[in-house]
């Protein structure tokens, strides 16, 4: 039986101006197997640090009612084009506000709350570009 979840974004992501961040520079990752996913994908975490957007406490799944950390590698550099999070639980989709990411940036990274996602399940998280062209994908089991 296939577990179906159902995504909802919080009110308070829908009022943020801008829900991309500035691309960091820092060099290795942390030691608790964050750090910056390869390009074309994300990884997922407990947060990640805004400034140079490495990843802390990457996980394969996470358990429901904590927030979720994503941090995007883009296949190629961004030229200052808005982009969106598209997500997908169980058949269910759902699209973040798109922002504008800064021209030459290659790491995007964001923090889904709590409230976002309410049902366990395979969250798939892609971003995409105003074309509709996939920049990063990226999948996390939420857990019961």
């Amino acid at each position: 039986m296939a577990v179906v979840a159902v995504l909802v974004i919080a009110a308070s992501l829908a009022a943020a101006p801008a829900l991309f961040h500035k691309p960091g520079t820092s060099g290795a990752p942390p030691a608790d197997g964050g750090g910056i996913p390869a390009t074309g994908t994300i990884w997922f975490g407990s947060s990640f640090d805004a400034t140079s957007n490495l990843l802390l406490g990457r996980a394969d799944s996470l358990p429901l009612g904590k927030q979720v950390a994503i941090v995007a590698h883009l296949n190629r550099a961004a030229t200052g084009e808005l982009v969106e999070m598209q997500l997908d639980v169980g058949g269910t989709p759902a699209t973040l506000p798109g922002g504008e990411v800064i021209a030459g940036a290659r790491l995007i990274g964001e923090v889904l709350p709590a409230t976002a996602i309410y049902q366990a399940g395979t969250l798939t998280v892609r971003v995409v570009d105003a074309g509709g062209s996939l920049l990063a994908i990226g999948t996390v089991t939420i857990l019961p």
